[in-house]
């Protein structure tokens, strides 16, 4: 799932409208195209970032469920570990 969130990001196309955008800098006026390319760039950045917040907080649920299974290996080692017989 993580993986599709990140695959579905259209980088090529967020590429191609920054330098269309950059490209038409130079001209004097804004025009109907101009408006229609920082529109659609407007819109895909905020679909990727949509998708970067959703990789993140997926990330962040691995990482939390993973550090409570760690706690808990740390937990049952430390009770084996007491229950050894002092060294000597």
């Amino acid at each position: 799932m993580l993986q599709n969130l990140l695959d579905e990001i259209p980088e090529d196309r967020l590429r191609a409208l920054s330098a269309e955008l950059r490209s038409r800098t130079g001209l004097p006026e804004l025009d109907a195209v101009d408006g229609l390319l920082m529109r659609l760039l407007l819109d895909d950045y905020r679909d990727a970032v949509r998708r970067f917040r959703a990789a993140a907080r997926i990330t962040e649920e691995k990482l939390r469920a993973l550090s409570a299974d760690v706690r808990e290996a740390q937990r049952m080692t430390q009770r084996e570990l007491d229950r050894l017989p002092p060294p000597g």
